[in-house]
């Protein structure tokens, strides 16, 4: 079965499945299946900060959720809803733990047009991402580091994008 991602003003379409009112794990995990968990220890200067902000408890639910044979991963801080869902299309240069081990091989639309058209319409950020809004998201898109202009780039170009809720 090959996986479908539409992102529009209305919300997320996974396989045909609703994610209006936000990314549940649950029902994600019944269309991907059980994914890999990552969890790692951040720094004490981190740690403490968000602590601050966030509470005692926010490191024991802040994990990474991959999707290996998706090309997926995700974060969530409150292990029942998604911070955030990456879409990974080059895996060969990165080396965090939570790179898929395949790469992202469905179909993947924002606002009804290919990913690759919706990201090159949006606006150059730092040396290697862009950025889109999308009115209930914020979408990042990571390429490899060159001269060239974001209109200029192909899909070959892009190694990931991740969608965050609108902030």
């Amino acid at each position: 079965m090959e996986l479908t991602i539409e992102i529009n003003d209305d919300g997320f379409v996974i396989n045909g499945e609703s994610f209006f009112e936000g990314l549940e794990i649950a029902k994600l995990k019944s269309i991907l299946g059980e994914p890999r968990v990552q969890k790692k220890e951040p720094d004490k200067n981190y740690r403490e900060y968000m602590e601050r902000r966030r509470g005692k408890e926010y490191f024991e639910n802040f994990k990474t959720l991959v999707w290996d044979d998706a090309g997926i991963y995700s974060h969530t801080e409150d292990g029942k809803t998604l911070l955030s869902i990456g879409v990974v299309f080059d895996n060969s240069r990165k080396t965090a733990e939570h790179t898929p081990k395949s790469n992202f091989s469905g179909v993947f639309t924002i606002n009804g047009v290919d990913w690759l058209t919706a990201v090159k319409a949006g606006k150059d950020m730092f040396e290697n991402y862009c950025k889109l809004n999308v009115k209930k998201y914020v979408i990042f898109a990571e390429y490899k580091n060159s001269k060239m202009t974001l209109p200029d780039r192909g899909a070959e170009d892009f190694t990931l994008v991740e969608i965050t809720r609108a902030y």
